[in-house]
């Protein structure tokens, strides 16, 4: 038997702001287009609830679905789910985790590919850009909320 290849890369950023503010970025789905690629990530946000990512459209209907499961909810600490387009492809799992730490909290994002290894310069080619917009996102401090909640 064959071990399944599986791609590891982690991310990380410094905030001066608030685990409860990452969370709710991390959280809002009014609030992921604008760091995510464009897409909106929308969930419950409770254990084996499933996860939808999609590009939103003008209307009632979604386009270029992604659909997933919730795997680990820790508020304000860990955020963990995976997703996929089908069930024949493999599933991608993200993993958010929030650390409070002097002056702000750090947020690492950890990205596992299961049956297919990412080549370091695609994985920050395509992560890197996600945290950077989440991180110019963030308030730098005080009770700002993200827009939609």
């Amino acid at each position: 038997m064959h071990p399944i290849p599986l791609g590891t890369h982690r991310f990380a950023f410094f905030t001066a702001t608030t685990a409860d503010h990452v969370w709710e970025f991390l959280t809002c789905a009014g609030e992921t287009p604008k760091y995510f690629h464009g897409l909106a990530v929308s969930s419950s946000w409770r254990v084996g609830d499933p996860v939808q990512i999609c590009r939103p459209r003008s209307g009632p209907e979604c386009g270029d679905v992604l659909t997933g499961r919730v795997i680990c909810v820790r508020p304000r600490s860990r955020l963990s789910f995976y997703f996929h387009s089908g069930t024949n492809d493999p599933p991608t799992y993200l993993t958010w985790e929030m650390r409070s730490s002097t002056g702000g909290t750090v947020v690492q994002l950890q990205v596992d590919h299961v049956e297919h290894v990412e080549e370091l310069a695609d994985a920050e080619d395509t992560w890197l850009p996600v945290l950077a917009a989440l991180q110019a996102l963030l308030p730098l401090e005080g009770p700002a909320r993200p827009s939609g909640r």
